[in-house]
């Protein structure tokens, strides 16, 4: 289990733009290989975070 500031899932989720190219940018470097595995659990948690958005405001139209 990692252990990530709160305010990355905050930023990201806002604006998801910003976490695609964050996610591009580690994943096209391998000076940042040892990453990879922090870039999962933040986009496993950005998911369960839209997910419980979603359930309680409904989807976005």
């Amino acid at each position: 289990s990692f252990y990530f500031p709160q305010v990355l899932v905050d930023l990201f989720r806002h604006d998801l733009r910003l976490w695609k190219a964050y996610s591009i940018t580690l994943q096209s470097h391998d000076v940042f290989s040892e990453y990879l595995d922090l870039l999962s659990a933040l986009e496993e948690e950005l998911s369960s975070v839209s997910d419980r958005t979603l359930q309680s405001n409904g989807p976005v139209s």
